[in-house]
């Protein structure tokens, strides 16, 4: 058994075949307790995330880094090292990754050089305690064990099975915006994920290390903090009735009917229920200080607009009443 490491998605702009799915699916399907995602990018963490868990497949957090002279892979240990690949990633997206990134955001990361870069694997080993050489055939595998005895087998998958290749080149073309008459300038054999003839490409040493990667690999989120600020008050509901009150008689020049008290009381009730009487107060403050500071306030959208306590507080300028919101 050995886990895959090197996997693109579709989230790597017309550049990979796989989904995220496919790439669940695949280890669902052959019994892989954890497989990774190496995009150059991270958009499509999240959804890998949450559906590994759903599918109880733990995920492997990776990127891939572009540099001038060689591409390296990173793989998050625990969520200090997903902040650093989140570190790098934002840098890769504005610019060339450089190694002075690398040692800045070095942190609690797993890393591997593809054997292609091998030369710059001794000055790697400046940066990363947890370094591996990998490498994708047999006469790879021969010349990495004359270099360092962390090896690993690493092998791109861009598509799922063999003859899903013959679609690549297309999805090249688009991206290069070439034609079908540049379709043979592609290099697309052996990128499929499902690999039928691994022990010919592999010793046991190499796949184990696939294993110890993976299970060094063990990101868990903190829990959420509630980052909304607290207004300052005694009674939240409390106030909230009163500057809503307040604010509406003044808004109707002290002519409050019925119908506007039945549903400014409605709203607030279910404004109460649902726990947001301190998020009202703070949008309220918020707006206040932009209005009194000359700070550009438009007068409301969205579902907003349709609140007789948000027209109340002043946070927006419609009267969702007389416009039937």
């Amino acid at each position: 058994m050995y886990i895959p490491l090197f996997n693109k998605s579709n989230y790597e702009m017309l550049s990979s075949l796989l989904k995220i799915d496919d790439i669940i699916n695949f280890a669902k399907n052959n019994n892989i307790s954890s497989i990774a995602l190496t995009d150059t990018n991270m958009y499509g963490t999240m959804e890998f995330i949450k559906k590994c868990e759903s599918n109880n497949i733990k995920p492997i957090i990776g990127l891939e880094l572009v540099l001038d002279e060689f591409n390296l892979l990173l793989y998050a240990k625990n969520y200090d090292g997903y902040k650093s690949l989140i570190k790098l990633s934002t840098i890769q997206n504005e610019r060339k990754i450089t190694i002075d990134d690398l040692k800045k955001y070095n942190k609690e990361v797993i890393s591997i050089l593809p054997f292609k870069y091998k030369e710059n694997l001794e000055n790697l080993g400046n940066i990363y305690i947890d370094l591996y050489l990998g490498f994708s055939n047999k006469n790879e595998l021969k010349e990495s064990l004359l270099i360092t005895k962390n090896i690993v087998f690493l092998r791109e998958a861009l598509y799922l099975n063999k003859q899903d290749k013959m679609i690549l080149p297309y999805l090249y073309c688009i991206r290069d915006g070439k034609t079908k008459d540049n379709l043979n300038e592609y290099e697309v054999d052996n990128f499929e994920l499902n690999i039928d003839n691994i022990n010919e490409l592999s010793n046991e040493l190499g796949l184990n290390n696939t294993l110890v990667i993976a299970d060094s690999c063990n990101v868990e989120f903190p829990e959420r903090e509630n980052l909304l600020p607290i207004y300052d008050c005694d009674d939240p509901k409390k106030y909230l009735l009163e500057l809503s009150k307040k604010g509406l008689s003044k808004r109707l020049n002290n002519e409050v009917n019925d119908t506007y008290k039945n549903r400014l009381l409605y709203e607030l009730n279910v404004i109460n229920e649902m726990g947001f009487s301190n998020y009202f107060l703070v949008v309220y403050d918020f707006i206040r200080y932009a209005k009194k500071n000359k700070i550009l306030v438009g007068p409301g959208r969205g579902s907003a607009a349709g609140s007789l306590v948000a027209y109340s507080l002043g946070i927006t300028d419609i009267d969702p009443l007389k416009y039937d919101l």
